[in-house]
C-alpha cells in the first residue's frame, strides 16, 4: 500500500520538485502552503510528515510552531527549508522532529530518511497491534483462569455428611494461580464413607480440567471405580484403596493429559471404626490418638500416572473414640518463610500435638492460621488443603 506523505511548505517550485521525485518511488503526496492548511491536511492521517522551515513564522526555534502541527498527529517528522539553507533545524530541540534534510534536491539524502522513517513506523505499528493482541490473550487468559478457579471452587463439597459418629472440618488457602488441590467426603452406603484429597502438578487451566476429570472417576453418579457393580446382591462391590488407586494410575497416564497427581485415599467403616488407606505420592494422613500419641499413616505407592506395575500398599488401622485423622496438601508443609524455609512435617506434628485438647475445626483452623504467619506477606506458590475427621464411635445401642 502506498504510503502518504505530506509536504508543508513554503516554496510551491521546491515542494512539487520534492512531489515528483516522491510520486515517482510510488507514494501518495499532497501538499499544502502554510501551516494554516497543514493543520488542516492531518485529516488526511499522513504516515510522515515534511515540514518547510520557512513556512514558520517569525522564530523557527519555538516548539509551539511544530506543537500546532506535530503535536496533533503520531506521523513522525522530516524537516527542511526551501531556501536551501543547510545548517537550518540542527539546533531545533523539538520532540517531534525525526531529522533534517540539509539538500532537498538530493535524492538519496530524501529517499534514506523516508526508508528509515518508514521502516521505523511500520515497526512501531507492528509492535502496536503486537502489544493489542498480547493484552487480548492476556484478557482472555485472565477469563480462562477465572473460570478454572470458579471450577476448581465449585468442586469443594458444600455439605459434608452428617454422620453421628463422625465430625469433619476443613480449610482451604489457594494461591493466586488456578491449583489442583481438591477433597471429597461421601457416604458410600450404610456403613462405608470414602474420604480422599488430591493434588494435580502443576497450575493453570490443564491442571483443573484434570480436576474435573478425577473427581468425575469417583463420582457415584458418573464412575464406576468407586463402586463395582455385581450381578447379585447387594449388587455392588466397594473398591479397596488399592484397587481405586490402581484404576486411576490407569485411566491418567501422563503421557495421555500430560499431568500426574497425588492422592490419600481412605474408607472408613462407621459401625467397627476400620480404617483402609492407600497413597498415591501424596504426604501421608496423620492419625492423632485420643491419647496424644501421633501416628503418619504411610502404606501406598508412587504418584498416579506414572503406570507401575508395582501394587499399591494398602494399610489398615481400627480407630478408637477421640481419634483424628488429618488429610493434607504438600502446600502446607512446602509453604515457605522469607528465608525459605518449610513449615514442614515436624513443625505440623509439633502444632498438632501442642492442639490435642481443642475442638476439630479448631485444630484446623489454628493449622491454617499457623501456616500463613509463617509465611508471613509472602506469596503462596501452592494451594493449601487440610482436612480432618474425628471418630466419635457408635453410641451404646446403636448397631
Amino acid at each position: 500500500m502506498a504510503e502518504k506523505i505530506l509536504i508543508i511548505h513554503n516554496s510551491p517550485e521546491q515542494a512539487g520538485r520534492m512531489k515528483k521525485v516522491l510520486r515517482r518511488d510510488g507514494h501518495q503526496v499532497l501538499t499544502v502552503q502554510g501551516l494554516e492548511k497543514g493543520a488542516q491536511a492531518l485529516c488526511w492521517k499522513p504516515e510522515v510528515l515534511l515540514v518547510d522551515l520557512d513556512s514558520m513564522p517569525v522564530e523557527k526555534s519555538d516548539p509551539e510552531q511544530f506543537a500546532r502541527i506535530c503535536g496533533q498527529t503520531d506521523a513522525p517528522c522530516l524537516v527542511f527549508t526551501s531556501s536551501g539553507n543547510r545548517t537550518a533545524g540542527e539546533n531545533l530541540q523539538v520532540p517531534w522532529i525525526q531529522g533534517v534534510i540539509r539538500d532537498c534536491a538530493d535524492e538519496q539524502e530524501l529517499h534514506s530518511h523516508l526508508r528509515y522513517l518508514l521502516e521505523l513506523r511500520r515497526l512501531q505499528n507492528e509492535l502496536g497491534q503486537a502489544r493489542k493482541m498480547l493484552q487480548r490473550k492476556r484478557a482472555q487468559l485472565d477469563q480462562y483462569l477465572r473460570s478454572a478457579a470458579n471450577i476448581q471452587m465449585s468442586l469443594i463439597p458444600a455439605r459434608l455428611p452428617q454422620i453421628e459418629s463422625l465430625e469433619f472440618s476443613w480449610q482451604f488457602l489457594p494461591c493466586d494461580r488456578v491449583g489442583g488441590d481438591l477433597f471429597n467426603i461421601l457416604q458410600l452406603d450404610e456403613n462405608t464413607v470414602m474420604i480422599y484429597i488430591l493434588d494435580v502438578s502443576g497450575h493453570g487451566i490443564s491442571s483443573a480440567m484434570v480436576t474435573v476429570s478425577v473427581f468425575q472417576s469417583l463420582s457415584l453418579h458418573t464412575g464406576q471405580i468407586v463402586k463395582r457393580p455385581l450381578e447379585t446382591p447387594p449388587f455392588y462391590r466397594i473398591a479397596t484403596p488399592g484397587e481405586v488407586l490402581e484404576e486411576l494410575d490407569r485411566e491418567y497416564p501422563f503421557e495421555r493429559f500430560e499431568e500426574f497427581f497425588t492422592i490419600s485415599y481412605l474408607l472408613l467403616d462407621i459401625r467397627t471404626g476400620r480404617l483402609q488407606y492407600s497413597n498415591g505420592g501424596h504426604p501421608p494422613p496423620v492419625l492423632a490418638h485420643a491419647d496424644g500419641t501421633i501416628r503418619v499413616l504411610a502404606e501406598g505407592g508412587t504418584i498416579i500416572g506414572l503406570g507401575t506395575e508395582i501394587p499399591f500398599q494398602e494399610g489398615e488401622v481400627v480407630l478408637e473414640p477421640g481419634d483424628r485423622v488429618l488429610l493434607y496438601t504438600d502446600g502446607l508443609i512446602e509453604n515457605a518463610d522469607a528465608a525459605g524455609e518449610f513449615f514442614g512435617e515436624k513443625r505440623l506434628m509439633r502444632k498438632l500435638a501442642a492442639l490435642r485438647r481443642e475442638p476439630l475445626h479448631m485444630i484446623c483452623r489454628k493449622i491454617l492460621e499457623s501456616v500463613e504467619v509463617f509465611n508471613g506477606a509472602g506469596h503462596l506458590e501452592d494451594d493449601v488443603t487440610l482436612v480432618g475427621m474425628e471418630y466419635r464411635g457408635l453410641k451404646d445401642g446403636e448397631i
